[in-house]
């Protein structure tokens, strides 16, 4: 589901087939500038109710998809 998400926000927001997102696919390998990255940040953001911050480092969208869903987990903790 996190990562369905993802690959529509990431191809909404950039020239990139969500056939071509894969797990192992990062920013750099899809060729997604860094202004379309934080713009796609930024989304993430507001569709998961999440913050992600500069020490946040992720290799890979699917390293991403785990970051999200422990903050998730974090924000109804709290």
């Amino acid at each position: 589901m996190i990562f369905e998400k993802l690959k529509k926000i990431i191809s909404d927001n950039c020239t990139v087939q969500s056939s071509k997102i894969t797990a192992d696919s990062n920013f750099e390998d899809l060729k997604i500038d860094s202004l379309s990255e934080l713009d796609i940040i930024m989304e993430i953001e507001d569709e998961f109710n999440i913050n992600i911050d500069t020490k946040d480092q992720v290799k890979n969208i699917g390293e991403l998809v785990v970051l999200i869903q422990e903050k998730q987990k974090k924000n109804n903790k709290l």
